[in-house]
């Protein structure tokens, strides 16, 4: 606004001296002021000034309500998302394999972006997400879990032994017993006790995918840790079977003198929960959520053009 004011100030300066230097009297040597010359420049710089203030208020009306939509949007339209949505699936069928389209962020603070569970629950599965991938996914994840655990069992247990230069302390003998219990105290058992753990696996993970969903649809701090919290706790409390969790706790037991051997751990605790977590995980909140929540679009076939472009452009 104030470079407008400026241009418009310098703008009447240079029309009365205009007026004055074309009076012919001037050519006279009188200095004489012609008037009517003068009112007429007065009024253009006047009505330049006022159009200037005009254009500047309405720029500054149209930032004003870009910003309130901004803000105060809490859901885009439903067939601006619907344009979106054809536009995200048309490039997936197109060929593009990594594609953002949104991003988890506290929706008091971009409510634009408040429904972007919506906004994945829309696009098209193409083919892309294979088994192989699946199964190379799941198993960097298994032992990038297994490193990071073993890592800090190793860092515990020459807490717990003083740098193995002392028997285990109470804390390392507890530790010690409990993969004792967990492993000889099921395969005592037999066929019961493997399925005993293979079902301690399943509500295990259960609960705790429970806890990720549960997370992922609060749109608060403390909601998504009150709904982290309750199924983790329920876990812990009904002692079921988590293999991460037993990356750790197994391999400190034989570290601090735990009575059993690596293949009991194997054998009778790590495989079983292992598979019965994916069970649980899976079955019970994976494909539940997928036939509650699924909804792709019909496959439409989308063809790419490919254009020549002439040498030397």
């Amino acid at each position: 606004m104030r470079p407008a004011v400026l241009r418009t100030r310098a703008r009447l300066a240079l029309a009365i001296c205009a007026s004055i230097l074309a009076s012919p009297l001037l050519a006279q040597g009188v200095p004489v002021i012609d008037g009517t010359n003068l009112s007429q420049n007065i009024m253009t710089a006047i009505e330049s000034v006022a159009q200037t203030l005009k254009q500047i208020e309405q720029y500054s009306t149209q930032l004003q309500q870009y910003q309130n939509q901004l803000q105060n949007t809490m859901a885009p339209a439903a067939y601006i998302w619907d344009q979106a949505q054809t536009t995200i699936n048309r490039l997936i069928a197109a060929g593009l394999k990594r594609l953002e389209v949104t991003s988890f962020v506290h929706p008091k603070k971009v409510p634009q972006m408040a429904d972007a569970e919506d906004v994945l629950a829309q696009i098209d599965k193409r083919p892309g997400v294979t088994l192989g991938g699946v199964l190379k996914n799941w198993g960097l994840v298994f032992a990038g879990n297994f490193a990071g655990a073993f890592t800090v069992a190793v860092l515990m247990a020459i807490v717990f032994t003083n740098g193995f230069s002392t028997p285990p302390d109470k804390v390392g003998q507890v530790i010690g017993h409990i993969g004792e219990g967990r492993t000889l105290g099921y395969a005592q058992y037999g066929a019961a006790g493997m399925l005993t753990l293979f079902v301690r696996g399943v509500l295990c993970n259960w609960m705790v995918s429970t806890g990720v969903v549960g997370a992922m649809i609060s749109t608060t701090v403390t909601g998504k840790v009150v709904a982290m919290w309750m199924p983790i706790m329920v876990f812990f409390a009904m002692v079921f079977e988590h293999s991460v969790v037993n990356m750790f706790l197994f391999p400190s037991g034989l570290m601090l003198g735990g009575n059993f051997t690596i293949m009991d751990y194997l054998e009778w605790n790590e495989i079983p929960t292992a598979l019965g977590n994916l069970v649980g995980g899976l079955a019970f909140t994976g494909l539940a959520m997928y036939a509650t929540h699924s909804r792709t679009a019909p496959k439409r076939n989308v063809s790419v053009v490919q254009k020549e472009v002439p040498a030397g452009v």
